[in-house]
């Protein structure tokens, strides 16, 4: 059944072309204008989306052609419109980059295209005049079935630079310009490795993104892009059908603090769907697990930046280390892999301890150890899958995990990807699992019911 889904895809020519910052801007612009906005955002990215969710007051999920098939991502699209008024999508890299240099896995074009989505193209203008319609025709030309409707210039010096550029693109290309916005504006979200700093350790979130917001009402022609989302055809999805366990309330803490917050929400959503009740807790200031906790979640993030706090707070690391060797199932993705660790070394060379679940030290490093999507092959029974299951993830990481022993239990062969050592993921200690792939449960609902259903059996022993 076809329904009615105002959408639109904010892409860029490449990485840093101005896509979250205008995204989050224009979320914020509509929900102030009454309309009830959902925002995704295309690729693995867990910061960005902290700030879309800010802009739109309302979730923002993932959606990736490569980790999901088409079918899950039209899906995703539909039943958002169930409660919203108009759908942003922020895209990844640049318009055409996916998973290989001539392929379509993974990359915005796709995505716009399994959508039937018009695409509106953000060129970092800087010191470009005519140079920007040549890169606004190659990529208008490159694939005639992506809708390219319009452009928005970023990074501009001025109204002069503006008419310049405007013009260019208007007469060698006729793609609508949409608007323009100066580098002096001040509009900017700060940056480290990995992306963006996150919300939680940005200052003053909710006034950065509402000034953002103010530029981009002076720059944009906001009304036209309304338009162009409300031009995009109806798109016609099955409804989910999501796997689920027995009605039960199983209590699954997930660490959530200025070290520990990259989690997509519909991680969360799986796991409660499966019949978890979802509490949060944290690593650096709170003093242990609660009581009747039957499984806990240590999702990725910066832990590198507070390891003297993580350090300090023993009682809390004890609370786990008593609650894993009492065999509590535990996920921990990347940073909460590096915390599951005995010691962790920092840029300086200074060495904090960590948890010490597992018998390797970590340390963070100058350079990315690996961005890349993941194939996992399950070799044993573990808290997300069973023997000889296939999995689909991703890592993008700086830092490294060095086993001290020679006889680790690894639960995973990496076919795709690089994992903790020697192409093995999945660290196992008891029922506590590390590793440097990030999952994401809508794209692989058995994990998540694997996760629930052992920490049931936990609890009821």
């Amino acid at each position: 059944m076809k329904k009615a889904c105002p959408r639109i895809i904010i892409a860029g020519t490449s990485s840093n072309s101005g896509k979250t910052v205008i995204s989050a801007g224009l979320a914020y612009i509509l929900r102030k204008k009454g309309l009830k906005v959902r925002c995704f955002k295309a690729g693995p990215d867990f910061i960005d989306s902290q700030y879309l969710s800010i802009a739109s007051d309302n979730n923002t999920d993932n959606l990736d052609t490569w980790l999901m098939d088409a079918s899950y991502v039209k899906q995703a699209v539909v039943k958002a419109a169930d409660d919203a008024d108009i759908i942003i999508i922020e895209g990844v890299r640049s318009l055409y980059d996916g998973i290989s240099a001539l392929g379509e896995k993974g990359s915005t074009a796709h995505m716009a295209k399994i959508l039937d989505a018009p695409v509106i193209l953000t060129i970092n203008a800087r010191s470009i005049a005519k140079g920007a319609a040549a890169i606004a025709l190659g990529f208008k030309s490159l694939d005639p079935d992506v809708n390219i409707q319009g452009v928005i210039l970023n990074f501009l010096k001025g109204e002069s630079h503006y008419k310049k550029v405007k013009q260019a693109i208007m007469r060698f290309t006729n793609l609508q310009v949409l608007g323009g916005i100066s580098r002096f504006k001040g509009i900017n979200i700060e940056m480290r490795h990995l992306g963006l700093k996150t919300v939680l350790e940005s200052d003053d979130v909710d006034n950065n993104i509402a000034h953002i917001a103010s530029v981009i009402s002076e720059s944009l022609d906001v009304d036209a892009l309304i338009d162009i989302a409300r031009s995009a055809p109806p798109l016609d999805a099955e409804p989910f059908s999501y796997p689920t366990l027995e009605n039960d309330t199983t209590h699954i803490c997930v660490a959530q603090d200025a070290s520990f917050n990259f989690y997509y929400p519909e991680n969360l959503a799986a796991l409660q769907r499966a019949g978890a009740h979802i509490s949060f807790v944290s690593p650096m200031y709170d003093q242990k697990l609660p009581d009747d906790i039957s499984g806990l979640y240590i999702g990725g993030g910066f832990p590198e930046f507070h390891l003297d706090i993580l350090e300090r707070n023993t009682s809390f690391k004890k609370s786990i280390y008593n609650s894993i060797e009492d065999g509590m199932p535990v996920v921990a993705e990347c940073g909460g892999l590096i915390y599951m660790c005995k010691n962790m070394k920092n840029k300086e060379g200074k060495t904090f301890k960590m948890l010490g679940i597992f018998d390797a030290d970590a340390m963070i490093c100058d350079k990315c150890q690996s961005v890349s999507y993941t194939i996992l092959n399950s070799v044993c029974d573990n808290t997300l899958t069973t023997k000889d299951a296939i999995i689909k993830g991703h890592e993008f990481h700086y830092s490294k995990v060095i086993p001290n022993a020679t006889d680790s239990n690894f639960a995973f062969d990496v076919l795709r990807g690089k994992g903790i050592a020697d192409k093995k993921d999945g660290w196992m200690e008891h029922n506590a699992l590390g590793q440097f792939t990030h999952l994401h449960f809508g794209a692989t609902p058995s994990a998540a019911i694997r996760f629930v259903k052992m920490s049931k059996t936990y609890s009821r022993t």
